[in-house]
């Protein structure tokens, strides 16, 4: 009943009655993806999901993102069954779009795709920057190498079996996490055979991020600290593949924290894109009031007014984006909340001029460096 809760959600129908799912098919490969936000963006944020998802899983973050103006597209992994193969096709797939360097955020087997990718183009680089979500950087955590060349003979019940041990963590009482678990459950059993014995393929074979190709991006490492398939020693070998990396942890929100919080997901999205706020790879449409406020600098007197007045607005600035992510998408973390309460009157582009007079009313979350 969890699953068809959210099914039935006005903003999961806003979704799907908002948001087009596109094929294409690009070098004998079919691609499934949803897209949204403005399409002058030439360098979008781009989702990529664990094994058990599908495009759609990532509904919250294209609705919310694209309302704000950024770029985004939640991409169905294929069938592919090498790990060079699917970087090769990931390569083509943003020719075809006409996409030179992106965004990814991927979470568990997403996350270490978009590493793989990372380092694949290093040498012509393709990524901005990188979001890793309850992922890894070396797949011998899950001790399946030698089975990882027999999965496709292995009918689907066998193979979704296999996948729901780490699916599901029970004993969770906080129904939003059960609902995404049952969420995920559902998209589960709508992929094929042939999809789940590639992704177990590629999460399973033997293999490893190098990090001196890939720690010189911007990353962000999105962690949960309650119950989830990762141990802490996987999640500290990512930790030392990425030191200069930020860290934004969430006290809770079990496997899946973009469906059961994501109104806190989407905010550190936000502060990660923020850094490429002024430049040409910029993952949202330039917003005058955002990117285009400049104070011509004054050899006279009022030379510091004018550096207050821009301090300012910086700090009006900053905090659009958290009160607008506040406002924009209640994240349903009650246990007698439904999802079916959501509110989606805003949709499809908010107005943030009308809270800027209770902007000093909102903070933005912490995010922790490793040396702190």
């Amino acid at each position: 009943m969890a699953a068809n809760d959210v099914f039935r959600s006005r903003e999961y129908s806003a979704f799907r009655s908002a948001v087009a799912q596109k094929k294409v098919t690009v070098s004998g490969v079919e691609w499934i993806y949803y897209e949204a936000g403005p399409k002058t963006v030439d360098s979008p944020i781009i989702f990529l999901p664990p094994i058990c998802g599908t495009a759609d899983i990532f509904y919250k973050q294209v609705l919310s993102l694209s309302a704000l103006q950024y770029r985004v597209m939640s991409v169905e992994l294929p069938v592919v069954w090498e790990m060079e193969s699917f970087c090769q096709l990931f390569g083509e797939f943003l020719n075809f779009l006409n996409f030179s360097k992106v965004h990814i955020f991927g979470a568990s087997l997403g996350g270490f795709l978009a590493m793989k990718f990372a380092e694949f183009s290093s040498s012509c680089p393709r990524v901005n920057s990188l979001i890793l979500c309850n992922s890894f950087a070396d797949t011998s955590f899950f001790n399946r190498e030698h089975l990882a060349s027999s999965f496709w003979l292995c009918p689907v019940k066998i193979l979704r079996n296999i996948i729901c041990k780490n699916v599901y963590s029970g004993g969770s009482e906080d129904m939003s996490i059960v609902r995404s678990v049952s969420f995920m459950l559902n998209r589960l059993n709508q992929l094929s055979q042939k999809q789940l014995a590639s992704r177990l393929k590629l999460n399973c074979a033997e293999n490893y991020v190098k990090p001196h190709l890939v720690n010189d991006l911007p990353v962000t490492l999105l962690d949960v600290f309650d119950v989830n398939a990762l141990t802490d020693q996987v999640r500290e070998n990512l930790y030392k593949c990425f030191p200069e990396s930020k860290k934004a942890h969430l006290k809770s929100g079990g496997n899946f924290p973009y469906l059961s919080r994501a109104s806190d997901v989407n905010l550190h999205i936000q502060i990660h894109l923020r850094e490429f706020a002024n430049s040409r790879y910029s993952a949202r449409k330039g917003v005058p009031s955002d990117y285009e406020m400049k104070l011509e600098r004054s050899p006279f007197k009022n030379e510091e007014r004018n550096s207050a007045e821009t301090e300012e607005s910086t700090n009006q600035v900053t905090s659009i984006n958290a009160l607008v992510s506040s406002l924009a998408f209640t994240d349903v973390t009650s246990s007698n909340a439904g999802l079916g309460r959501f509110d989606n009157s805003s949709l499809p582009i908010m107005d943030t001029t009308q809270y800027i007079s209770v902007l000093q009313e909102n903070d933005e979350p912490h995010l922790e460096n490793e040396n702190e």
